[in-house]
């Protein structure tokens, strides 16, 4: 019996690889395919070209309808002290809240926009949400642009903001793993993974999950994306969830990533 079941499971990890082991070469089509696409269906469709190709034993979505709430992948394997990473409050901090208050996790939130500083400031000195807690830092995360003499400019709301990378954030706040990181940038997006990948980080700081917003308004944007989503994958993160952003449908939407081990173990 034992046996049996051993075999079983084999199947359905066998089942999982074989879903996403093509993914790279139907990207690499669709390269090659695009400027056909864009003519024939032009670019507002283009997020419904890509779809999941990994399957999580659970998977909730954890915050406030719309844009504020993520998709979760397995969550019942965090426990505390799970550390989640929310980059881009906003005006909706729901989901951090949520990982604090339902798994407890340790979630620091990271916005430099003067607005977003108004709204949450009080969460600096962290607040307790459940038996997880909430601390706000008034931090952008970098590098804002791929220009050498660019990286840690980043001005909003006419205000010069403090920028500092992934690691830089990690030692300052003493982790040396992030289970979650969640990006919401709103175009940032792309140096930033760019750097991550570029220096391994993603697997030096061992995140299991990534949620991030692309933003795609043009075609070069989009292209970008085909290349980041390219490099995710070789990098062993698997897509499990997608979703239009309500309030810019087609024009940007939420991928929810996974490293093949989380998915699999």
């Amino acid at each position: 019996m034992a046996a049996l079941a051993a075999a079983a499971g084999g199947g359905e990890r066998a089942q999982r690889l074989a879903r996403s082991a093509n993914i790279a070469q139907r990207l690499a089509r669709l390269r090659g395919e695009l400027p056909e696409i864009r003519r024939r269906a032009g670019w507002s469709e283009r997020h419904a070209l890509i779809d999941a190709v990994a399957d999580c034993v659970t998977t909730e979505r954890v915050g406030r309808l719309a844009d504020g709430g993520k998709w979760l992948c397995n969550g019942h394997r965090l426990a505390p002290p799970c550390v989640v990473y929310g980059v881009g409050a906003g005006t909706d901090i729901s989901f951090e809240q949520a990982m604090a208050d339902k798994f407890g996790c340790d979630v620091h939130v990271f916005d430099p926009t003067p607005s977003s500083r108004k709204l949450f400031g009080a969460l600096e000195s962290g607040r307790r949400y459940g038996a997880g807690k909430v601390t706000f830092h008034p931090w952008g995360l970098g590098p804002v642009s791929r220009d050498p003499a660019q990286v840690r400019r980043l001005t909003l709301e006419g205000v010069a903001c403090e920028v500092k990378t992934l690691d830089e954030m990690a030692a300052l706040l003493g982790h040396d793993r992030i289970d979650v990181l969640k990006m919401d940038v709103e175009g940032g997006e792309f140096p930033i993974l760019a750097d991550l990948l570029e220096r391994s980080l993603l697997h030096r700081l061992r995140i299991d999950q990534l949620m991030i917003e692309f933003h795609t308004p043009d075609a070069a944007s989009f292209l970008e994306f085909v290349r980041l989503f390219e490099a995710l994958t070789d990098a062993d993160y698997l897509l499990h969830r997608k979703e239009f952003n309500p309030f810019a449908a087609f024009t940007c939407a939420e991928y929810a990533f996974a490293r093949r081990a989380y998915l699999l173990d």
